[in-house]
């Protein structure tokens, strides 16, 4: 259930919600739904790799009808969100005002440039490991010429109090309100975080 919640809450109700505000909002909110829709495609690869997409949400007559969308591969799915996210920049690029709506960046225009950005670098090192050789003088160029996220207020995120009630992290709420201490550390994940003498065993696990 816990793989069929992520992808009902990201397919079905985010990408639906993020669809709309790309076709009907203003070219600055267009452009940051594209951003968080290309995050959100990304991560659904990551997690189960063949992903409906080329076909997805279009299920509406005036967009098709298309009730049973084909599955698409991970590498076109990588090749195309490159491009949806440089429209997506250029959109940004046009103006106009975010807001209180932006419950990310609060309307900060660079910090969602600097987001994009280092979603395509992302992107591209998941692609250097497909074989393809033209994906290393990608990332060069755009290391060479682009912002990206360098700071901790800059990441992309919903800056949830933790305190008032309905006003958790879901994830954080599922872990502590719901199940409480249901994960453990295995043994197998331990031994490789001391291996790598990895800082962050004490951040992810209570001793």
């Amino acid at each position: 259930t816990d793989f069929n919640t992520e992808w009902a809450r990201s397919y079905q109700q985010s990408l639906s919600d993020l669809s709309f505000v790309i076709k009907n909002g203003s070219p600055a909110q267009s452009g940051a739904a594209q951003i968080l829709t290309a995050n959100i495609y990304q991560t659904l690869v990551d997690l189960y790799g063949d992903i409906p997409y080329s076909e997805a949400l279009k299920g509406a007559i005036e967009d098709g009808a298309i009730l049973t969308p084909k599955y698409d591969g991970a590498k076109s799915i990588y090749d195309d969100l490159l491009v949806k996210i440089d429209e997506a920049l250029a959109n940004l690029a046009k103006g106009g005002a975010l807001g209180a709506e932006d419950l990310i960046y609060g309307g900060d225009i660079s910090k969602w440039v600097k987001f994009g950005n280092s979603l395509k670098l992302k992107i591209l090192v998941r692609q250097s490991n497909l074989s393809d050789p033209s994906v290393a003088t990608k990332i060069k160029s755009l290391v060479s010429s682009a912002s990206f996220i360098e700071a901790q207020d800059e990441m992309a995120r919903v800056p949830f109090s933790g305190g008032a009630a309905n006003n958790w992290n879901p994830q954080y709420g599922s872990a502590e309100s719901g199940i409480g201490m249901f994960y453990v550390a295995s043994k197998s994940f331990t031994t490789v975080l001391s291996k790598l003498n990895d800082s962050r065993a004490g951040v992810l696990f209570n001793p």
